[in-house]
């Protein structure tokens, strides 16, 4: 008999006619937040009252129809499922679930920001659905992917971590977590989230994770550096230039304007090398169209007998890498990492701040 209640009711809504409705409400969450016309009101009603007459409670009448929204979802039926979400809203408006649902549906029209304040609400109601937490978290990591804002990330992962405290044994979590470290220098906590994932399902680690922590494993230095250039601050957002005169001027304003009581010593040798090969990471589009971090290298070289300076090191680099910065949001030098690549030339990765 429910079944057939589902029918009747999904069919009575869609008949409303009256043309001061206002329309296409049903497929947005909490029915688009409008003032219902009076024949909407009374679909609501009479929806109410069958109910009444069937389920024990309204509260279970609600946890029905959000199993038949669920089952929609899966079948990627988007508008069915957010119908079925509304009429359990109706029921139960303290159903933690429901929020879950309007916020995955958000998330599948690629509504991130909606889909969050959803999640917050179910949240609020239910803290402890781990899975709650875990779609929060996808949201927070897509939105990276829009805005290319690492702090959005921080987010993903702190939600995927919430996550983990409440459902410990989940594979796909720590997974996520992995290829979410695969963004940052963490590449211990890559590592990491790797190995434990493949304790509980070594199926879920993206072959291309494996391939990257080989790389990190055969050239992470063994030994600390003296000198990473951590005391240096610059933002590669600027155009190229003409000299090193000039780029030694702004380097010095650039730090005093920042840290007034700066005292750098930028004719420093940074390293007594005669070439440097130097990593960073910028986004573009990969081969399948879609926006994708890329990492790229390139050789810099001096002719100093004494080896780099570092008024020559980053204006060498500056000139190698401002216009691939140019639409970039971690456009901040915040010193450098050694890595090994097993040859003689140094090699250093340039630690990128938003």
């Amino acid at each position: 008999m429910k079944p057939i209640l589902f029918l009747f009711i999904s069919i009575f809504i869609n008949s409303c006619s009256n043309t001061d409705c206002p329309e296409g409400i049903d497929i947005l969450p909490k029915y688009g937040a409008v003032e219902k016309c009076a024949e909407q009101l009374r679909i609501d009603a009479q929806f109410l009252q069958e109910c009444d007459q069937i389920y024990p409670s309204r509260a279970e009448a609600a946890v029905h129809h959000i199993d038949l929204a669920w089952d929609l979802f899966d079948a990627h039926q988007i508008d069915d499922a957010m119908k079925r979400f509304n009429q359990a809203w109706l029921l139960d408006k303290s159903n933690a679930d429901i929020y879950w649902g309007y916020g995955n549906l958000m998330g599948q029209g690629k509504h991130f920001e909606e889909s969050l304040a959803f999640f917050d609400e179910s949240i609020q109601l239910n803290a402890h659905n781990a899975k709650v937490w875990e779609s929060k978290a996808l949201s927070y990591g897509q939105l990276f992917f829009k805005t290319k804002k690492l702090e959005t990330l921080e987010k993903a992962i702190n939600c995927y971590k919430k996550s983990l405290t409440i459902d410990p044994e989940n594979p796909r979590v720590y997974a996520q977590l992995a290829g979410t470290y695969s963004y940052f220098m963490q590449k211990d906590s890559l590592a990491k989230y790797i190995q434990l994932t493949d304790e509980i399902d070594a199926t879920l680690i993206n072959p291309e994770l494996r391939k990257q922590l080989n790389r990190n494993n055969q050239t992470m230095m063994k030994i600390e550096p003296e000198d990473v250039l951590t005391d240096v601050l610059w933002s590669f957002r600027t155009d190229k230039f003409e000299s090193i005169e000039l780029f030694s001027k702004a380097l010095l304003e650039y730090n005093t304007r920042i840290k007034p009581n700066s005292s750098i010593d930028i004719d420093r040798i940074f390293n007594r090398s005669k070439e440097i090969t130097v990593g960073y990471m910028f986004w573009g589009e990969n081969e399948d169209g879609e926006e994708d971090q890329f990492e790229e290298s390139f050789v810099v070289k001096t002719t100093n007998n004494k080896g780099f300076s570092v008024k020559e090191f980053l204006y060498k680099v500056h000139n190698e890498i401002c216009e691939q910065m140019e639409d970039e949001d971690n456009v901040f030098f915040e010193g450098l990492t050694p890595y090994d690549d097993g040859t003689e030339r140094p090699f250093y990765l340039i630690n990128q701040g938003g």
